[in-house]
């Protein structure tokens, strides 16, 4: 909710100091953002479907533009599009191959698809890279109970 995001902008560092140097000027000097301003404002808020219609256009001419891609994937997700999501998770690591956050998200989503291996494989080198994340371990628990499930269920 708006609300929310609000709250969070006040103690979020990134947006504070995006504030302070570009967004807020602009829009005080009533300048217009650009999508890429706006993707910027709605990933740090965790905006998703903000995020998400800023990053249509923006993939219209960059295609594999990491932060649009990104934008897409969450809001599939968020949706429980898991298919769509992946697709957009894929295209993100063609500029961020070694990301931890999307390689995490990636790996939720595989393990929703019963793409187990892909799942522990991606989980495992978004651990590598952030070791001591509560996320990251969090996700590899949710791949080891899903797979458990599938297992049983067959």
């Amino acid at each position: 909710s708006t609300d929310v995001a609000e709250k969070l902008d006040v103690a979020n560092p990134c947006l504070t100091e995006l504030n302070k140097r570009t967004f807020m000027s602009k829009i005080q000097n009533g300048g217009v953002l650009t999508p890429r301003e706006a993707l910027v404002i709605g990933l740090a808020r965790a905006d998703f479907r903000l995020a998400a219609y800023f990053a249509q256009p923006i993939l219209k001419t960059d295609p594999d533009d990491a932060r649009a891609n990104f934008a897409m994937g969450m809001q599939h997700y968020l949706e429980e599009e898991w298919a769509m999501s992946e697709q957009y998770f894929r295209r993100c690591l063609k500029r961020v191959p070694n990301d931890p956050a999307v390689l995490n998200n990636l790996a939720n989503v595989q393990a929703r698809l019963g793409m187990f291996a892909e799942a522990e494989a991606n989980v495992g080198k978004a651990l590598k890279r952030l070791p001591k994340s509560p996320e990251v371990h969090k996700t590899q628990s949710q791949i080891k109970e899903l797979a458990r499930k599938a297992k049983k269920s067959k």
